[in-house]
């Protein structure tokens, strides 16, 4: 699922939340039962974008590192072949 897919979820929802004094009994019980769901998937969304971003930093990190040390060392190459 995308961050798109999820706001145009967002968005029929607040519609239909805006209108939701005109449910009726079972109409009601049906919305309870599909705020549950919105709720669980919202979170597990901000969980699973949480954790890609840490992940993501994690990686730009260790990307940092591996390009410190291959500079370091081509250059101890490089001054190594000028002396």
């Amino acid at each position: 699922m995308t961050s798109k897919t999820l706001s145009e979820l967002k968005t029929l929802r607040d519609e239909l939340k805006v209108q939701s004094h005109l449910f009726s009994l079972e109409t009601k019980e049906r919305w309870d039962f599909l705020e549950e769901k919105f709720s669980k998937l919202n979170s597990r969304f901000d969980r699973a974008l949480e954790t890609t971003k840490e992940v993501n930093d994690e990686l730009k990190a260790g990307h940092k590192m591996m390009i410190a040390e291959l500079k370091e060392g081509y250059s101890k190459i490089k001054r190594a072949l000028k002396s």
